[in-house]
């Protein structure tokens, strides 16, 4: 069981904190939602500095809640809210869409066909035999929303500043092998990589930056 965490403690302690910006699906999740919510034109390295202890704090607050057998990091951990999120609330929601969707179709005279032969292969090969409804998905989205909301304040905010998974990584690839590097002489300074960092990890002109933040 412990198997896929070692593999990614070995690999962050050589490629840095990849799992952040490459292969979480909440921080995917949370690009998309930036991109629709938040400002078009915005510089991401503001960076709320009192703000990055948080991360840390949850951590721990997660790892004590554990040891008494407190399932807090059941909400906290990215992969599982995430699951949370597409399991209980977006993809019933999408189910509920799209059935309404076909059903009103069906009336109208050409697209009527074409629906009712996409709702006949759908209801027998995607769609659940009842629409599910689970208890708790209400408030496992508005918990999403609230939190990506937080855009307005920093993109990717939840990364920066409150995942406790986040927290573990950074520091971790603060040993790592593999690093952003820069070349003094050829760097113009400016400053673009700066303000499109998604993590503000990249300060003084493009040629410093926050060890544990990148995502490379």
């Amino acid at each position: 069981a412990f198997i896929p965490a070692i593999v990614l403690v070995a690999a962050t302690l050589v490629f840095g904190r990849f799992f952040c910006g490459w292969a979480c699906p909440l921080g995917v999740t949370f690009d998309a939602t930036d991109k629709w919510l938040g400002p078009r034109k915005r510089d991401d390295s503001v960076e709320r500095l009192k703000w990055k202890p948080v991360k840390y704090a949850v951590l721990v607050v997660a790892l004590v809640a554990a040891y008494f057998e407190a399932n807090v990091a059941g909400w906290l951990d990215p992969l599982s809210f995430a699951t949370k999120l597409y399991s209980l609330a977006l993809l019933p929601a999408a189910e509920f869409a799209s059935r309404l969707a076909l059903l009103g179709l069906k009336p109208l005279p050409v697209l009527g066909n074409v629906a009712d032969t996409v709702y006949s292969m759908l209801k027998t090969s995607v769609y659940s035999p009842e629409q599910p409804r689970y208890s708790g998905m209400l408030a496992v989205f508005l918990i999403y929303l609230a939190v990506a909301l937080l855009v307005f304040l920093n993109r990717r905010f939840w990364c920066r500043f409150l995942c406790p998974a986040g927290a573990t990584l950074a520091l971790l690839s603060r040993f790592s092998i593999i690093r952003r590097r820069v070349d003094f002489e050829k760097c113009v300074r400016c400053k673009k990589c700066e303000r499109d960092c998604r993590m503000g990890a990249i300060t003084g002109g493009g040629l410093e930056g926050y060890r544990g933040e990148c995502v490379e």
